[in-house]
């Protein structure tokens, strides 16, 4: 299910560099989501906005986001109701977004080979075993092993889900070494926000691209989002 979510900003009209896990724990705690959803950011065309270094400033009191849902069983007129009435109050700038409007969008119409926009930056992580733990980075697209582990994120979830629901997906390293990745247009854009703890934060890149795979892990990504952190916000793409 594909959803665009307007809300009304009231008592202020600021909001957090992080505002993504207040809408989060919205989607989460109102739907009863655990996993295999993503949303967009604040989509521009919905709003004027401006960022600054301690919180973004809305030039309307109305703004958007696309939600995606991989959930077939989900009623729309339920997911209305559940909603409207929880409020995302944002502590750091006093600033309630109220639910004013969810309309459905149109299902994706994909084949093995697609242009993708993303609506908010994807994660990508790489470990590296440390004497004292394991580090963990960030890669950007120009990575040399960035196609691989894009794949291996998407086959993996993709797995697990089928897994779940009683079904087996078989796949090898032949099969990912099929699978295509090429950045188109600009330059890949680097967002970060903190979401995990004090100090800590995540970071992902914002780009267009083709994907040559499976179409069934292609729509699973467009539903549940590419890469990493999707409950936060991360990963939510759309067909160019």
């Amino acid at each position: 299910m594909n959803l665009l979510i307007t809300f009304e900003a009231r008592n202020g009209k600021n909001l957090p560099l992080n505002y993504q896990i207040a809408i989060s724990k919205w989607l989460k705690e109102g739907i009863g989501l655990s996993e295999n959803f993503t949303f967009s950011n604040i989509l521009l065309e919905s709003t004027l906005m401006k960022a600054t270094p301690v919180n973004i400033n809305l030039m309307s009191r109305h703004l958007s986001i696309q939600a995606s849902l991989f959930h077939q069983n989900l009623d729309l007129e339920s997911i209305k109701n559940t909603l409207a009435p929880q409020e995302i109050h944002l502590n750091e700038t006093n600033t309630t977004l109220s639910l004013k409007e969810i309309t459905p969008l149109p299902e994706f119409s994909v084949d093995g080979k697609v242009q993708l926009v993303g609506l908010s930056p994807i994660i990508i992580t790489q470990s590296e075993k440390k004497k004292k733990g394991k580090l963990v980075r960030y890669i950007a697209p120009d990575h040399p092993d960035y196609a691989h582990l894009f794949f291996k994120s998407l086959i993996r979830r993709y797995a697990q889900n089928e897994l779940e629901n009683g079904r087996k997906f078989y796949y090898n390293a032949k099969s990912i070494a099929s699978m295509k990745l090429n950045v188109l247009g600009k330059i890949p854009k680097k967002k970060s926000i903190q979401a995990l703890g004090p100090g800590e934060k995540i970071s992902g890149y914002q780009f267009e691209f083709e994907i040559e795979a499976p179409s069934e892990l292609v729509k699973f990504g467009l539903k549940a989002g590419f890469g990493e952190f999707n409950q936060l916000g991360f990963g939510c793409c759309a067909v160019a």
